[in-house]
Order: structure tokens, then C-alpha cells, then sequence
């Protein structure tokens, strides 16, 4: 019997990705499950090594982004950034700036470092409208964030409900705190 390879997509496209915009994990998933070319040929219409305008645009509009990294253990963390409409920036269409930083306790303050990799998730509530971003941690100081773009593409808002933001007064909320938590057990209802 004769045995076959998995195509491997090795090329440039109008997106300037000069490799697959899938990571060999996604794209051993997507053999095993028979999808790879399929997935390969959507992906590079989909990803792009850039934010479009509208994604510019979107990201400057929201009020938090949700932010996923990984710590030092390699241990997977998701976050928060959040601040008034317009402290996110697009600079140029490959650098993002962030004009918040991680409330205390929050573990992306202590992982915190220059190309360390991030995942952004933006969401817009009340359209359910939602973007992804994946980068690079290009420079941080106390004011806020420099991501340089890596993957930009839009997500379907299949599971996403309509919700309206308000903000609150923080003079008016709890002081925060942060617990640490040895097992599940020990969590408070």
C-alpha cells in the first residue's frame, strides 16, 4: 500500500504570509480531521499579517478587550483591558496601541515583557460584532500596551447575545482584592 502525505502550503499570498497562517498544531488537527486544504485556502482569505481600516476602526470604538497569554509555566491566562471609548489605537496597520494596563493581581501584569505573544478578542455588545488580533508585546510602560500585529480576521458572532455596556462610577465600587485559591474546594459561594 502506498502511503500519502498531508499537503504542506508553503507560498505567499496577497496577505504577504510567506508560511501558512495556521500553527502545526491547527494544522495537524485539521489533517487528522480532513479539512487542512479546505481550512488553508479560507484561512488565507481570511487572516491577514495586518489590521484592515475597519479593524482600525473597531478597535478604537470599544470600551474593553479581552486579552488571552501565557505565563512563564507555560499556563494559559485570560484577561481584561478596559478604559473609556478611544484608548485603543491603531498607529499604523501593524502596531496596536493598548492605553490601559491589568487591574491588580491580574497574572498578565507579572507576564508582562516585550514580545511576549498576545491574543486579542474584541467584542462589540450591542452588534455582536467580535475581531481577533494575535501579536507581539512590542514595548509597555504604566500607561498601556504596543502590540505589534501578527494575525488580524474577523469572528463569526454565532454565540454571541446583544447585551448594553454601562459604565460605573468607581468611586461607587468595592475596593478590589485578589484571592488565591489552593483547590476548588477552598472557593466561596
Amino acid at each position: 500500500m502506498r502511503k500519502t502525505h498531508p499537503t504542506i502550503f508553503v507560498y505567499a499570498t496577497m496577505n504577504n504570509l510567506a508560511t501558512s497562517p495556521f500553527h502545526k498544531g491547527e494544522q495537524k488537527i485539521q489533517t487528522m480531521l480532513g479539512v487542512r486544504d479546505k481550512m488553508e485556502r479560507f484561512g488565507r482569505q481570511v487572516i491577514r499579517d495586518f489590521m484592515p481600516d475597519q479593524h482600525q476602526e473597531f478597535y478604537r470604538q470599544l470600551p474593553f478587550v479581552m486579552i488571552g497569554h501565557a505565563d512563564s509555566s507555560g499556563w494559559p491566562w485570560a484577561s481584561i483591558l478596559f478604559n473609556r471609548h478611544g484608548f485603543i489605537n491603531a498607529t499604523n496597520k501593524h502596531l496596536l496601541q493598548i492605553n490601559a494596563m491589568p487591574v491588580a493581581g491580574d497574572p498578565l501584569a507579572q507576564s508582562l515583557a516585550e514580545n511576549l505573544r498576545l491574543g486579542v478578542l474584541g467584542i462589540e455588545l450591542e452588534t455582536r460584532r467580535r475581531n481577533r488580533l494575535s501579536g507581539r508585546v512590542s514595548h509597555y510602560d504604566q500607561d498601556g500596551i504596543e502590540l505589534a500585529i501578527d494575525q488580524a480576521f474577523g469572528n463569526c458572532p454565532q454565540y454571541i447575545q446583544t447585551r448594553k455596556l454601562e459604565f460605573l462610577d468607581q468611586q461607587h465600587l468595592p475596593k478590589p482584592s485578589v484571592e488565591t485559591l489552593t483547590n476548588f474546594g477552598s472557593m466561596k459561594n
